[in-house]
């Protein structure tokens, strides 16, 4: 692509289709073309790249370069500020809101680039209209690409479902998904919309992606921008009753979505157990989902209902959003489920009924929960203990009633609720749980702990009755039973004492809330751990107070990262105890939204300064290891360059000796005795080349299993009649852990040299293989074999084949006769049974 010098425009300069024109002053709109001092480019040279998001650009576009770019108008709005050009490489934003342009026309236009926070633009200093022409094809992109900013300001084509259209401000804005991924778009118009008539379609669109600046949490922080509504085609939907689909079993839900919806609503039918402003819970004997509300409705615990929506797979399982919901009647609760804190954090029973028996850890507190910008509501929070595991529970406040007055710390208490899970991660790990209670009639009280300062006034009175009640029972019944009673009443004030003060301490873990700007809501903290040390101090007005100053940045940056994403998140911080000493923590931050906005954050706590104690030494140890190792290696390159050279060099002087013997004058056999001198040198080379092999088996978790049997064999075979015929299975070999494997190659060492030294055998073979699902090695031959019953057969190398067999958890078995030859077979076990 390139220009003609002295021309005022281009004619045939389209990227996309040639075009006819008039005469150059009908197409001028602003100014002339001046080739000497803008030079034409492609459009990504000033975008930097055309791969993810336009922030991804290199810093020369906000240094106002001058630059000359051809292309096509792919979308003019004066009114909202939007006006876009695209050539063959990528689309730009132009700064320039005349009423002069419409979609499809051919512009030359000179001007500076610039750059904002999240994509580079053009100010033009003259544009030329040069013709009309159709647009470019559109770039098909997803819903999941645009959302992270893919495609910015080119002409796109996606698909998705409608899940929401409304008009707003002289616009028609529309909100597309497509799986878990939605994105608003938009187009001007005033006519009005009838939703019904476009909700639930499966849609493909055109238009510019750009950055949503009224981003909102139901769509991403990108919006499609479109010129019309002629640009939208529908493929498929129905404006059929969306109740009158048949429901889906909710149990369908449980292992993935349905096939036969294709991401259009689904009906389902169930029992609400829970509601709560901006959405409620459904159950239908064992399986429940939660729906998020559309409108505000209130439903009460036994409500028969239907409800239609758009599913979503969400961190804490499925729920439904943009739902309709109606009510069909009343039934009774399903039966809810007794478990454990352990069950319930587990994420088996979310969203579910069930029933606890915790232990209240702080006093009763009253929430005000914002529903919307003009409506709030308020809930009774309590903060619980299930053996280990902490969580809350909330429920609406019964005005009027303060029953709730009399529970206070320490106090048991049985409750029914919905359990929702807290999700930790992408592999839904659940990192605890929170219990949704329908009302306060779902709470009933099991044991009241009396306050501290009153705990000695209830002991007198219980003691003073108990001796009265004993001197009346004396006076009347005049028996020694009543002594012997006296004695266990006792014992058992004693053991109720004690479980007292175990229920008013608190957990060893931590668990608060605090807002935005680090101020504590509520607080569970340890006071004491099993050593007795004060982690942690009360009442504190911020949490900044316990961060240890090196980490007093990290935690506002991770707390900043949760807020933006949703998504919980892990770090380790020191904390500063009342005595200044510090202790490391393992913490999980957990944002709480109120109606989709975070407003503050939860976070729970491990103590965990033994572990990293425990792990540094474990590093010791690992680097002692490595140590040895390399201890060894040089060992055994002393080995074989000084002592395996010094006993060859000895040997080439016998030889030497042995040579120079005429074998006319050798008397006694001096030649034959030096000879076998010779030999003995080398058999003890062999095993000094031996012994090295073994100090360096390390080595093989770099190398294969098969090569090392190869190279151990041609370290120690000599002569042609000691080969060995191997049989490795591949699969079997890479399926060994590195332990097994070392293990194995020293056990083999061990036979082969038994076999060589001992067998006379002219056939040997090892194998490996995989028989009835576990891997087999076997080591055998045809020599004069060995009766394993007789005794004297323990020595060093047999026992030490045994002990490398039993670190692995193997099974020997050893099959041998006189004149029989010898088999020898270990079954390993699985890697993952080891």
């Amino acid at each position: 692509m390139g220009w003609c010098l002295g021309h005022e425009i281009k004619v045939d300069s389209n990227p996309f289709q040639k075009h006819e024109i008039g005469s150059s002053q009908d197409l001028c709109i602003r100014g002339t073309i001046d080739c000497h001092r803008f030079v034409l480019i492609w459009t990504r040279e000033i975008k930097g790249t055309d791969r993810g998001r336009d922030s991804q650009t290199s810093d020369e576009a906000a240094s106002g370069k001058t630059a000359r770019i051809q292309g096509v108008v792919t979308l003019y709005q004066p009114a909202n500020r939007l006006f876009f050009v695209q050539d063959e490489t990528a689309g730009i934003f132009v700064d320039y809101f005349d009423d002069l342009f419409q979609k499809g026309d051919q512009v030359d236009i000179e001007a500076r680039t610039a750059q904002t926070s999240h994509s580079p633009f053009i100010q033009p200093v003259n544009i030329v209209k040069t013709g009309r022409t159709s647009l470019p094809p559109p770039s098909k992109k997803t819903i999941a690409s645009i959302s992270s900013g893919g495609g910015q300001s080119r002409y796109v084509e996606t698909s998705g479902i409608i899940q929401r259209m409304h008009g707003r401000l002289g616009n028609i804005e529309v909100i597309i998904a497509d799986g878990n991924s939605r994105v608003r778009a938009s187009w001007p118009s005033t006519d009005p919309v009838k939703e019904s008539d476009y909700v639930d379609r499966r849609v493909t669109i055109h238009g510019i992606p750009t950055i949503d600046e009224t981003w909102k949490p139901d769509s991403s922080g990108f919006r499609i921008r479109v010129s019309d509504k002629s640009e939208l085609f529908i493929i498929s939907g129905t404006f059929e009753d969306p109740f009158s689909r048949s429901p889906i079993p909710l149990d369908e839900l449980s292992l993935s979505q349905p096939l036969n919806s294709e991401g259009h609503r689904i009906h389902i039918q169930g029992t609400v157990t829970a509601d709560r402003p901006g959405y409620f819970f459904v159950q239908t004997d064992f399986q429940a989902i939660q729906v998020l509300k559309r409108h505000p409705q209130t439903f009460s615990p036994g409500d028969l209902v239907k409800t239609v929506g758009f599913l979503k797979r969400s961190r804490m399982g499925y729920l439904l959003q943009e739902s309709q919901c109606i009510k069909i009647g009343r039934g009774d609760l399903p039966p809810s489920i007794l478990v454990t804190g352990q069950q319930a954090a587990s994420g088996t029973y979310g969203n579910l009924l069930v029933r606890l028996n915790p232990t209240l850890l702080q006093p009763v507190k009253k929430e005000l929960i914002y529903v919307d910008a003009d409506t709030s509501t308020m809930e009774i929070q309590l903060q619980l203990r299930a053996g280990e595991f902490l969580f809350s529970a909330s429920y609406p406040w019964p005005e009027g009633n303060e029953s709730y007055r009399k529970w206070t710390t320490g106090s048991h208490l049985q409750l029914t609720g919905v359990c929702q899970n807290l999700s930790l991660d992408s592999e839904m790990k659940h990192a605890g749980f929170n219990i949704h209670v329908p009302s306060e009639e779902f709470i009933t009280l099991s044991f009241v702990s009396p306050p501290k300062k009153s705990r000695f006034l209830i002991g007198f009175l219980t003691g003073s009755a108990s001796f009265l009640s004993m001197v009346i029972v004396l006076f009347l019944l005049k028996t020694t039973s009543l002594k012997k009673r006296k004695e266990l009443t006792g014992i058992k004030e004693a053991n109720l004492e004690t479980q007292l003060e175990n229920l008013c301490k608190e957990a060893y873990d931590i668990f608060y809330t605090h807002d935005l700007e680090l101020k504590i809501i509520s607080m569970h903290l340890m006071v004491q751990s099993r050593s007795g040390e004060d982690h942690l101090i009360r009442n504190s007005p911020s949490f900044k107070t316990f961060l240890v100053e090196s980490f007093a940045s990290d935690y506002p940056e991770t707390m900043d990262r949760v807020v933006q994403t949703g998504k919980p998140e892990r770090l380790v911080v020191n904390l500063q105890s009342s005595e200044e000493r510090e202790t490391t923590w393992e913490i999980i931050l957990q944002p709480i939204s109120i109606q989709g906005e975070t407003d503050r954050i939860q976070g729970l706590g491990r103590h965990i300064t033994n572990q990293i104690q425990r792990e540094d030494a474990f590093r010791k140890c690992e680097q002692q290891l490595l140590d040895a190792i390399q201890d060894k290696k040089s060992l055994g390159k002393e080995l074989h360059d000084g002592i395996i050279q010094s006993i060859f060099a000895v040997g080439l002087q016998l030889e030497d000796c042995r040579l120079s013997i005429p074998t006319e004058t050798d008397q006694g056999g001096v030649r034959e005795k030096i000879q076998r001198a010779n030999d003995q040198l080398n058999k003890t080379i062999r095993g000094i080349r031996n012994i090295i092999t073994g100090l360096d088996l390390h080595a093989l978790q770099n190398n294969n299993f098969p090569t090392e049997i190869e190279s151990l064999l041609l370290s120690m075979e000599e002569q042609e009649e000691f080969k060995f015929r191997v049989e490795i299975d591949p699969a079997t070999a890479s399926g060994l852990s590195d332990f097994q494997s070392v293990q194995l190659l020293q056990i083999t060492r061990e036979a082969v040299i038994n076999c060589i030294q001992h067998s006379k055998a002219d056939q040997k073979e090892i194998r490996l293989k995989k028989i009835d699902g576990l891997p087999m090695l076997e080591i055998l031959d045809n020599g004069i074999g060995f009766d394993p019953s007789l005794p004297g057969l323990s020595g060093y190398g047999l026992q030490n084949m045994k002990t490398r067999i039993a670190s692995m958890g193997a099974g020997l078995e050893i099959n041998s006769e006189s004149g029989k030859g010898v088999r020898l077979t270990i079954r390993i076990p699985n890697n993952s049974d080891s």
